[in-house]
């Protein structure tokens, strides 16, 4: 299962790690968000930039109808070829602008990496406040800024237009009228991996060490549930922020 994800590259083929071990490390990653989110989805939801479409076949167990939009026709083309499910659908849209649905259509929005690669972002998250019910939840992932952009932008996407701190994501949440619910952390906990891959007899000097990196990519299913955790309680150190809001 994981394995047949990882080959439909939801990470930006664009990124020079594609194909790398650290880009499989950041497939599996981001699959580990799209199983998270889908605790907090229910009723009529959207995946803002849902790529290749490989998520919502896992947001859609939670969900009554789903929506995916991108920007990408190749993403949406492709999507409908392997992820297409009944009450599943999918849609060209540009987040730059206004999205194309009614107010208070949907019961949940998922916008996973996506405010990062946005301009205007205070249109977008009015966008999202505006087509959520009342009451209705917001689930955003992105870069953790703090760790990732120190100097202000990021020194490893350079596609990315900004990178939130944590304090700057939840102030752009509150000051759209949301509420937050929870944040979370997810990255790779280093202890734990080096712990495992001396189980199986493996020393590596380093963390850049070609024997670690590849016996994580001999063995994903294995290591998934120790590098993709997600948890609260590791938000100030983690590489990725993951928040839940409800609107007000």
């Amino acid at each position: 299962m994981i394995e047949d994800l990882l080959k439909d590259y939801p990470v930006e083929s664009r990124d020079p790690n594609f194909g790398s071990v650290k880009f499989k490390i950041l497939n599996l990653q981001m699959i580990k968000r799209y199983e998270f989110a889908s605790r907090f989805c229910s009723g009529i939801v959207i995946d803002a930039a849902c790529g290749s479409g490989y998520g919502c076949p896992t947001l859609l167990q939670r969900s009554k109808h789903l929506t995916g939009i991108d920007i990408s026709k190749q993403n949406i083309e492709l999507a409908m070829q392997r992820y297409y499910r009944h009450g599943l659908d999918y849609k060209i849209v540009d987040m730059e602008g206004e999205l194309p649905f009614e107010d208070s259509l949907f019961d949940t929005v998922v916008s996973l990496e996506t405010i990062e690669h946005i301009k205007n972002v205070e249109n977008l998250m009015h966008s999202f406040n505006r087509i959520l019910k009342r009451k209705g939840r917001l689930i955003l992932a992105t870069p953790n800024g703090k760790n990732t952009s120190p100097l202000g932008r990021s020194h490893y996407n350079p596609f990315h237009k900004k990178e939130f701190s944590k304090q700057e994501l939840i102030n752009l949440v509150k000051e759209n009228e949301f509420k937050i619910e929870g944040v979370y952390g997810q990255g790779i906990l280093i202890g734990y991996i080096l712990k495992s891959i001396y189980k199986k007899g493996i020393k590596p000097k380093h963390l850049n060490d070609k024997t670690y990196l590849s016996t994580i990519a001999n063995n994903l299913p294995f290591f998934s549930r120790i590098f993709s955790k997600i948890s609260p309680c590791f938000v100030e150190s983690s590489k990725e922020i993951i928040l839940v809001a409800q609107k007000s």
